[in-house]
């Protein structure tokens, strides 16, 4: 684990990212004050940020508790837990299979996997690493468990699977991944057909407890992202936008779980995908399923990889949308492990069934992880601080940002999405007082979604702060007019800055 230890060093120097740090962290009061009875009682009722995870609260309470709010040690608990989950991850698959090659190297690709980047060096993202390690606390409860069936074992899984609930809803899928685990490696299903359904009725009867609360969790998740608005966004993508974007997804997640380039913080959501793309994806989700379901008497760890991979990513899959995220690389952090274990499983099959030299697969695989080291740690430095990771961010995503640069006005089609990089971008160069620099990303922001009300709110504070008060009230005023629910705030602003103006 030294190799992950020396990949994420250089977090604890990183600063807050201006998408969701701020407001989990420096602008939330009751986070703020740490650990207290009024916080406690806030985490477990709150639908804050469009979801329910109380757990999750908490820890940022405790990092504020033990850190206060300097960011170096919020980064540094991420990066405890994502060791925490390795390890965690290791054992229970040494535990499961008694394989240690192919169990190391899935914690090794889980550890070092550029993908999981994001996961780990976004304080945002603590629900990932928090519930992953509920998640992984669970399958090894629920291995032993299955060892000496016990109320008090059981209880310990059902206690686990709880607060992996707690800490993301997209631990939903916990139940499912259990059933799976019956498959393979665990044996509890016999393959024949006299035995097959009454063991997957006991299976499934055993489960009843954790399924109880999976439409408990859905809706008060659906609830809490209605009620926040967050699907709001979502309703601008068709049913047809969505499921072509669904299928699209899935291979897009399969081919940077192999090769992860291009990685950033937000892929903006297209629309419509050209239907060659959406073809080829649903060819080659077909064949995979297929081939894993035929070879599954001789291959189980191929068929419960894979569906570990389709089913834990359908709660994200963005059927139902919410954001304007096409694909984000934080859902992959428990959904690669399914691709993992078919992988390194795969590879130890060629190693002992075939003719291939040992000490050539071996160097490949070495290499391969050395690229992803590589790769990893490069990704990581976009994450020191916001400009960087969002310029990046564009960079990959609009082919005109460089024309937008050099101040050139250039017809292009981009995704909407793409407006709330720009928005966050402009945010982050205006406090650091690069006002010129944060006017341009504001304007295209305002250009791309002239919907959303933000840019418009930025650019009043950046021509506030430039003193050019009369441009700034036109454009408070009308991102007041696109966002009335903030009209109190504005109105403060509004009235501060008539006071300015009158005694200039």
């Amino acid at each position: 684990m030294l190799v992950t230890v020396v990949l994420y060093l250089p977090v604890y120097e990183f600063k807050y990212i201006n998408f969701d740090d701020y407001d989990y962290v420096i602008h939330n009061p009751y986070v703020r004050n740490g650990i207290s009875l009024e916080g406690l009682v806030w985490a477990l009722t709150s639908s804050d940020h469009a979801n329910w995870y109380p757990l999750t609260w908490l820890s940022h309470m405790l990092d504020v508790q033990l850190f206060g709010l300097e960011p170096g040690g919020h980064h540094v608990t991420n990066v405890i837990f994502h060791l925490m989950n390795t390890l965690l991850l290791l054992y229970f698959l040494l535990k499961a299979t008694g394989h240690f090659y192919p169990a190391a190297l899935v914690a090794i690709l889980f550890a070092i996997h550029p993908a999981h980047v994001e996961s780990v060096a976004w304080i945002a993202e603590r629900k990932d690493v928090l519930s992953a390690f509920f998640f992984f606390l669970s399958l090894l409860a629920y291995w032993w468990y299955v060892q000496k069936k016990c109320m008090s074992r059981y209880l310990l899984v059902f206690v686990s699977v709880t607060m992996a609930f707690m800490s993301k809803p997209m631990a939903i899928t916990l139940p499912f991944v259990l059933m799976l685990l019956d498959f393979w490696p665990l044996g509890r299903v016999a393959l024949t057909k006299s035995s097959i359904k009454n063991d997957l009725t006991v299976l499934v009867i055993e489960k009843l407890p954790f399924l109880m609360l999976v439409p408990l969790l859905g809706v008060m998740t659906f609830l809490a992202q209605q009620d926040s608005g967050a699907m709001t966004v979502g309703d601008l993508f068709s049913l047809a936008e969505r499921t072509q974007n669904a299928l699209v997804s899935y291979a897009r997640y399969f081919g940077k779980a192999m090769y992860p380039v291009g990685l950033t913080v937000f892929y903006p959501h297209p629309g419509l995908w050209p239907l060659s793309k959406v073809i080829l994806s649903g060819v080659l989700i077909f064949i995979i399923t297929l081939l894993t379901v035929l070879l599954y008497k001789r291959k189980p760890y191929l068929f419960v990889g894979w569906f570990i991979f389709l089913g834990t990513l359908v709660p994200v899959i963005g059927i139902v949308q919410v954001g304007a995220q096409s694909i984000a690389d934080r859902y992959t952090y428990i959904p690669y492990l399914g691709l993992f274990i078919m992988l390194s499983w795969g590879i130890r099959d060629v190693v002992n069934y075939s003719a291939f030299s040992r000490t050539l697969i071996f160097t490949i695989i070495f290499g391969w992880l050395i690229a992803f080291w590589v790769m990893a740690s490069t990704y990581l430095s976009y994450w020191k601080y916001d400009a960087r990771l969002f310029s990046h961010t564009l960079q990959v995503h609009d082919p005109g940002y460089e024309a937008v640069l050099k101040g050139k006005s250039i017809e292009r089609s981009v995704p909407f999405g793409l407006a709330f990089m720009y928005s966050n971008l402009g945010m982050s160069l205006m406090e650091v007082g690069l006002y010129d620099e944060a006017e341009v990303h504001l304007l295209e922001a305002t250009r791309i979604f002239p919907q959303h009300f933000k840019p418009y709110y930025n650019l009043g504070l950046v021509y506030l702060k430039t003193g050019k008060y009369q441009k700034a009230r036109e454009y408070i005023v009308h991102a007041r007019k696109l966002s009335p629910e903030h009209s109190a705030e504005f109105d403060k602003d509004l009235e501060s800055l008539d006071r300015i103006i009158s005694e200039n």
